[in-house]
């Protein structure tokens, strides 16, 4: 059931109503990754993750926009102070510790070899 353009719970992306900004929703599914925007975390399955906020942020911009292709540059987030040096490492190193928090759903963040990164479904 694809719920109206009012209920916000949990509206994959992929099924959103005219109209609607996956991006204003409480909580985005993509594939088994469902996160959760006011929580700061992620549910994969069952079970709960809360990541930092570098980490939720880069998952977040990744999951508003399934299967798009990011570049290092695109996902890189003025916000991290410690984010001063190069921004393809800062990038390759925050998906590194993303993916080992994601677990299963960890097979879900490509790597687009020369590109940058997705998710997908």
């Amino acid at each position: 059931m694809i719920p109206s353009a009012g209920a916000t719970d949990a509206v994959p992306p992929g099924a959103a109503p005219a109209g609607h900004n996956p991006s204003q929703a409480k909580s985005m599914i993509v594939g088994q990754i469902t996160v959760w925007r006011e929580r700061y975390c992620v549910s994969i399955g069952m079970r709960t993750v809360y990541l930092p906020a570098a980490q939720f942020r880069l998952l977040l911009r990744l999951a508003s926009h399934p299967f798009r292709t990011f570049s290092a540059q695109d996902l890189h987030d003025p916000q991290d102070s410690k984010d001063s040096g190069d921004p393809k490492k800062a990038i390759t190193c925050k998906v590194f510790k993303l993916r080992r928090k994601l677990g299963s759903g960890a097979r879900q963040l490509q790597t687009v070899r020369g590109v940058g990164y997705r998710l997908i479904e």
